[in-house]
């Protein structure tokens, strides 16, 4: 075969052409500096939380029946069934205050909880490359789909704020634990913004 004759398109052109016709550009993050107490700056890359919502809430394959807590009604947020015990989310003491809150008795307003969780992970042997990811989940999917790694949406990681500053530079616990909630306010700042526009239009299920 004389390949010199084929239009074979480069790695950066097919991901730009992919990326463009499938609409993809919100898997990119944005990459924010960060001033950090001892002088330096860290690099923080971030989603886009309210366009990686859209994809999972318009994903078919995700949005399934079978994918949701039991008695639960996604659209009011509300039991099927009365029930008193203890089992899925919106079974807890709490849920209908926060739906109430939020949600009220409007129609139109889908109540999207979300299970967040941050944990430190290597992907080295030396440390340099750790980073915490901020992940979460809906919490209408049943335990077994909480659990599956598959439903998880990386919100933004969090880099090793500490490494290379060895022991020379003392910072206290308070200035490395702001240090760390400055990098993260980039994320939950996002889900504060949307409560406040009161929320966003799209399209669930038909």
């Amino acid at each position: 075969m004389d390949y010199t004759t084929l239009q074979i398109l480069s790695r950066k052109q097919l991901v730009q052409l992919l990326t463009k016709y499938y609409q993809l550009n919100f898997l990119k993050p944005t990459l924010h500096s960060v001033p950090l107490t001892d002088g330096s700056v860290a690099t923080v890359p971030i989603f886009d939380v309210k366009a990686l919502l859209i994809a999972f809430l318009n994903d078919p394959l995700r949005m399934r029946q079978e994918n949701f807590a039991s008695n639960y009604d996604i659209f009011t947020g509300k039991a099927k069934l009365p029930t008193s015990t203890l089992d899925e989310i919106h079974t807890g003491s709490l849920w209908e205050q926060a739906r109430q809150k939020y949600c009220g008795d409007d129609p139109d307003a889908f109540p999207l909880a979300l299970v967040c969780f941050y944990d430190k992970t290597n992907t080295d042997v030396f440390g340099s490359l750790s980073c915490a990811p901020f992940i979460c989940t809906p919490s209408f999917l049943n335990k077994d789909c909480c659990n599956d790694d598959s439903n998880y949406m990386v919100l933004g990681y969090i880099p090793n704020l500490g490494y290379g500053k060895g022991k020379a530079k003392k910072q206290t616990a308070e200035m490395k634990l702001q240090d760390e909630h400055n990098c993260l306010s980039l994320i939950t700042n996002q889900i504060i913004k949307i409560h406040e526009e009161g929320g966003f239009w799209t399209e669930v299920m038909g």
